[in-house]
């Protein structure tokens, strides 16, 4: 018995080949195991089964340049008053933002600017799966910039 299954979505893979309409798509675990056009085959029997009829399945988006925390805000007017409102929790935004970038599609995305200690916290956390998020992969602090996140 697979884990899941998700039929009827239209399937575009990303790599350049005709969407495929009425797809199957078997999971088990974490991991996509195959993929096809339904035609009419019989279903492997699965847990649980997603009617996707009308939707469309895409590879995850990538973003190459997010800010998960608001640096730009806490230089700026009100910037104390943010940092006095998460002190010890920055972590918890930035997985917030992560969340709400995996929401919109994105999978992966690449903080180019941040406060080090704990975006590289929340990363783990995510990875670790203690934490819901996109996959991060973070820059740290931008040297000489200036500013709370700077090096």
């Amino acid at each position: 018995m697979t884990d899941l299954l998700i039929v009827g979505a239209t399937l575009i893979d990303g790599a350049g080949g005709p969407p495929v309409r009425d797809a199957v798509i078997q999971v088990e675990g974490n991991k996509i195991v195959a993929t096809g056009a339904r035609n009419g085959s019989t279903l492997p029997t699965a847990k649980r089964v997603i009617d996707a009829t009308g939707k469309f399945v895409i590879p995850g988006l990538v973003n190459a340049n997010v800010h998960l925390l608001d640096g730009i805000m806490m230089m700026g007017r009100g910037g104390l008053e943010y940092l006095a409102r998460f002190e010890g929790r920055l972590h918890a935004v930035i997985e917030e933002a992560s969340q709400i970038a995996l929401a919109a599609g994105m999978t992966t995305v690449f903080d180019t600017w941040n406060a080090t200690q704990p975006v590289l916290y929340a990363r783990d956390r995510i990875n670790s799966g203690e934490a819901l998020g996109a996959r991060i992969f973070a820059a740290g602090g931008i040297v000489g910039m200036g500013g709370p996140v700077s090096v």
